[in-house]
């Protein structure tokens, strides 16, 4: 017996064939369950608001998807550690192609369309990595400085106090 990879916490799947080349809209809300489940999966204290916009268009080549991500995070801050809303509002810009020789193989950024099989995608799933893309990697609240206690041991550290010795040897030849 094998075991299946586990299901996406934010997985909404939409079949392909519903969607004209011209496009349609979609709409979709993480539910909280669903942000819960994100939040723990992307080590965030709490996700309140995860939602997307998306425009869908897909022919018998290529799949587009174009709309925007928001989204409202709580996370600790790198330099406080105490909490802070980090928003997201960005546009999204996806691009599938359904043959693996319709890739661009000379593309060395990276941002060419990737190749997708089957007749269904998961846009929950295509938003939660999205999501991930969008967070700082360290978040920190405006203005967030280290207080005068944090300067104080950087400067009586170990490394300090070796850094001291070697300028005194300096001057003595």
């Amino acid at each position: 017996m094998t075991e299946s990879a586990p299901r996406p916490e934010f997985s909404r799947f939409v079949a392909l064939g519903d969607f004209p080349a011209a496009g349609e809209r979609l709409n979709l809300e993480a539910d909280e369950g669903q942000r819960a489940a994100l939040a723990k999966r992307f080590d965030v204290i709490r996700i309140n608001i995860l939602s997307g916009a998306m425009s869908i268009s897909a022919t018998q080549k290529r799949i587009d998807i174009t709309g925007r991500l928001e989204a409202q995070l709580i996370r600790r801050c790198v330099v406080t550690l105490d909490e802070m809303v980090e928003r997201i509002d960005e546009p999204l810009e996806l691009a599938f192609v359904r043959d693996a020789d319709l890739l661009d193989e000379d593309d060395e950024t990276g941002a060419g369309p990737e190749l997708h099989q089957g007749a269904e995608i998961d846009v929950g799933e295509l938003l939660a990595q999205q999501l991930s893309l969008a967070m700082a990697p360290f978040p920190r609240e405006e203005g967030a400085t280290l207080d005068s206690d944090h300067a104080v041991a950087v400067e009586t550290s170990p490394f300090a106090a070796i850094a001291g010795k070697f300028s005194k040897i300096e001057q003595n030849h």
